[in-house]
């Protein structure tokens, strides 16, 4: 049982005040290793460590948030895991509604009682360990900026790679018929250098399944490549040659197959943004009439900010170049969403009831009411994430 609680926890109880998920995860100190990141509902941090423990020694794992360097009273939650392989590892996952970004202070320790078989057999050093790091994940940055630049370095980066796979199958088969130009090769695979290191430095970052999950297909891409290249550097070498088979240099068809999940992954992290902003608003139904609980002045500055922030990074990720166009039922769902999104800031809190609200919209009086906006918003979240689910039981892994 205590297995199962270290490899996933989901915190019911979350004492802090309300706020928006943000950002890429931040240093730490060397005890704990800390990344988080939004995924879904929920701001995920995994927890990692070396630890001098039995297998089974139970710890306890506690977090609060820190303002102006002090604890804030009511933040703290905890939960146990077991050390196992002379590791700790586990994942707490934070509901994002409850979330709110800051900088937050982790702290491992020895649970006092401990399984009988175990509590006789720890040293004095072992029961005083102290594991803590810090984790900021309070900046304003959102995680759509960090998901649109790793997409538009990979991108960019396997369409280099794609377009030189034909030159490359060509100094290949040199290789194996012991032709190769060896000045000719080295020229060549300094030209294809850049875009494969800026490609292996961005599938490089620790947090870069958490919010595209689907970028493990590309690895093994990269992998072609470079035990391709090998071969060619070792034929220039005068090394013995390589057989003579095609050259498993990634060619554009692969490419935008693997992009393609990784496209679906951003449409979801649009998706999730949404119902992020939908989190703060409260409806009141009162007979006849749904209105609005008023925002606070901090929810309207954020729901504005980040309501702006999605419907400019939708058009951004649409001119990256995926090498294929996404599905018609996507694409409209998600121009959709951006639209409504984008009228949230300003969309009327209250005054009619939904129905009369969507007849003043077609009648052009005045902004959206904001009880016709949230289950629309809502309903296409809905319907873009179906049919992404169907669209990725299509496009298995390469």
């Amino acid at each position: 049982m205590m297995r199962a609680m270290s490899r996933a926890i989901h915190l019911a109880l979350w004492l802090m005040a309300g706020g928006a998920a943000a950002a890429a995860p931040a240093k730490t100190s060397p005890s704990l290793t800390l990344d988080g990141a939004p995924v879904g509902p929920s701001y995920v941090v995994h927890i990692a460590a070396d630890v001098d423990l039995p297998d089974g020694t139970i710890l306890r794992v506690r977090c609060w948030r820190l303002e102006g360097g002090r604890p804030v009273a009511g933040s703290e939650a905890q939960l146990f895991a077991e050390a196992q392989g002379g590791r700790l590892d586990l994942s707490w996952s934070l509901r994002r509604a409850d979330f709110r970004p800051g900088p937050y202070q982790f702290e491992a320790t020895l649970r006092n009682e401990q399984p009988e078989a175990l509590a006789s057999a720890l040293t004095p050093a072992q029961k005083a360990l102290r594991l803590s790091g810090r984790l900021d994940a309070g900046s304003e940055r959102l995680i759509l900026s960090t998901a649109l630049e790793v997409c538009r370095t990979l991108t960019v980066s396997f369409r280099e790679i794609g377009k030189a796979a034909p030159a490359q199958g060509t100094h290949a088969a040199a290789a194996a018929a012991g032709t190769l130009d060896r000045k000719a090769w080295i020229a060549w695979k300094a030209s294809i250098e850049p875009p494969l290191a800026a490609a292996e430095r961005t599938l490089a970052r620790k947090d870069l399944l958490l919010f595209l999950p689907s970028a493990v297909t590309l690895p093994p891409l990269l992998n072609d490549a470079r035990t391709s290249m090998a071969e060619c550097d070792a034929a220039a070498g005068g090394a013995a040659r390589p057989s003579a088979v095609p050259s498993r240099f990634p060619e554009d068809a692969a490419i935008t197959k693997a992009l393609s999940r990784i496209r679906f992954d951003a449409v979801e992290l649009l998706a999730t943004t949404a119902e992020d902003l939908l989190s703060h608003y409260t409806v009141i139904h009162d007979n006849r009439e749904s209105r609005v609980q008023p925002l606070k002045p901090e929810q309207q500055a954020l729901i504005k900010r980040q309501a702006e922030h999605l419907a400019a990074t939708w058009p951004a990720l649409q001119a990256l170049p995926w090498g294929a166009p996404l599905p018609d039922p996507v694409q409209q769902g998600v121009e959709s969403l951006a639209r409504d999104v984008k009228a949230l800031p300003s969309a009327r809190m209250a005054g009619t009831t939904p129905g009369e609200g969507e007849k003043d919209r077609k009648a052009g009086v005045g902004g959206e009411l904001v009880t016709v906006l949230l289950p629309r918003i809502q309903e296409t979240v809905g319907k873009i994430r179906e049919v992404v689910a169907t669209e990725n039981e299509k496009k298995p892994g390469p």
